[in-house]
């Protein structure tokens, strides 16, 4: 099990902290905190509120950076904005660092704090309203996991990608696998168009 860095505190904690996300960015390099490793542990600590705060989450294709930032703009994100030109998947609630860093860590067997310090777990590409709307990356190794997942495999890592403790026992692997095999789709999609996956993440 994962220790927590913090406490949960009130209500408007995702808010106030999302919202000081630039100036964390912009803060002490000598800190040792990495952005992607703060948005981790604050989307952690909100993880029981999602609800009630309201947090969306879409999962995207994208040619490239440049071509993924551009979606931080569009109302309604990937999914309701740009003439249908990105390739989208419905998050459903499921956060593109932490629960997907559980995921990457069952289907690859690596450990989650190394995902969760790695190359594109979670790197902010655009943030707008003092982060209330951002673009987020997925890594290459999940996406690529992903890709080689077939139906059987996807069924099998959502029983204990249901019990996580982010899921707070209400994951159901009935509901998990076939969203997985969207996303997977999305994964092959993506993989044979030469595009990365992205999230947009809007509270």
């Amino acid at each position: 099990m994962r220790p927590w860095r913090g406490d949960v505190g009130p209500s408007g904690l995702l808010y106030l902290a999302i919202g000081d996300l630039d100036a964390v960015a912009v803060g002490d390099a000598g800190s040792g905190l990495s952005l992607p490793w703060l948005l981790g542990v604050l989307l952690r600590l909100a993880a029981g509120m999602i609800a009630r705060v309201g947090v969306l989450f879409d999962y995207f294709a994208a040619s490239s950076d440049e071509v993924a930032a551009g979606v931080i703009d569009l109302p309604g994100g990937p999914a309701a904005g740009g003439g249908g030109s990105y390739d989208t998947v419905s998050g459903n609630g499921i956060d593109p660092v932490v629960q997907m860093g559980t995921l990457e860590a069952l289907l690859t067997g690596r450990e989650y704090d190394e995902i969760a310090r790695g190359h594109g777990a979670g790197t902010v590409i655009v943030s707008r309203d003092e982060g209330q709307r951002l673009v987020v990356t997925l890594t290459g190794e999940l996406q690529s996991a992903l890709s080689q997942a077939d139906d059987a495999r996807l069924a099998a890592i959502a029983v204990p990608w249901s019990q996580t403790e982010e899921f707070f026992g209400q994951g159901d692997s009935g509901v998990l696998a076939p969203w997985l095999g969207e996303l997977a789709g999305l994964a092959r999609r993506a993989t044979t168009r030469g595009e990365h996956l992205c999230c947009w993440v809007c509270v």
